[in-house]
């Protein structure tokens, strides 16, 4: 398997919908992308945050010089150099962005083609082929193991399970005889970072997708009301 991102890897298996369609909404794919980035980034010791009220108003810190080695979390760091902002505008700001870039590597490692169409002749439709489907099974699998497994577990693997988490979409995302120990993955979220440090940081990113995810959908509805 490829060496993915957490933007990519999240976005490899929300858009594995066994019918070429994605598994959420477009602007939950970009949070899940823009989340994956910041989690990226806290792991490895980019990005802190200070504590002021609520975890999603946090503000965003970029602090040492270590090369990721990402093009997605790379373009993701400039993008928050020297900017003022707090875990839920940071999540904003890096969506879009972000899920393209993340996109173009997924089809630049031959995991995923994008194929455009429209339905009845009038409406644009956007779905995903799966080229190397072997790719989100194995992503799938190594999420069925975080929930499941007693042993050491894979850092990279936990944060995708929170990020899962906050969009609401494990089970989702995994096939339908398999399901998540749902209480083992909240247990994972609340108690995992805090010994290695990094709680605060976690818990700033996946409140700061909740509510860019909830804020979206909100605002998706108004429109379709002609709010």
């Amino acid at each position: 398997m490829p060496r993915l991102s957490l933007a990519e890897s999240a976005l490899a298996l929300l858009l594995d919908g066994r019918d070429g369609h994605p598994v959420v909404s477009r602007p939950d794919q970009e949070c899940a992308a823009a989340g994956g980035a910041l989690l990226s980034l806290v792991l490895d010791r980019r990005i802190r945050f200070v504590s002021c009220g609520s975890s999603i108003d946090q503000s965003l810190v970029v602090v040492g010089n270590k090369i990721t080695g990402n093009t997605v979390t790379e373009a993701a760091l400039e993008l928050l150099r020297d900017r003022q902002l707090t875990a839920r505008q940071a999540v904003t700001a890096l969506a879009p962005r972000t899920a393209r870039g993340a996109l173009d590597r997924l089809a630049q490692h031959g995991v995923f083609r994008q194929e455009r169409s429209r339905v009845l002749g009038v409406l644009p439709r956007r779905t995903y082929q799966c080229d190397e489907p072997t790719v989100p099974a194995e992503l799938r699998s190594r999420v069925l193991d975080v929930t499941r497994s007693s042993e050491p577990l894979d850092e990279e693997m936990v944060a995708l399970v929170a990020l899962l988490g906050a969009l609401d979409c494990l089970e989702a995302v995994v096939d339908a005889w398999d399901r998540v120990d749902e209480a083992r993955a909240a247990e994972i979220a609340s108690g995992y970072w805090r010994p290695r440090g990094l709680h605060r940081e976690v818990t700033a990113v996946t409140a700061a997708v909740t509510a860019a995810s909830a804020a979206a959908s909100a605002l998706a509805f108004a429109r379709t009301q002609g709010w």
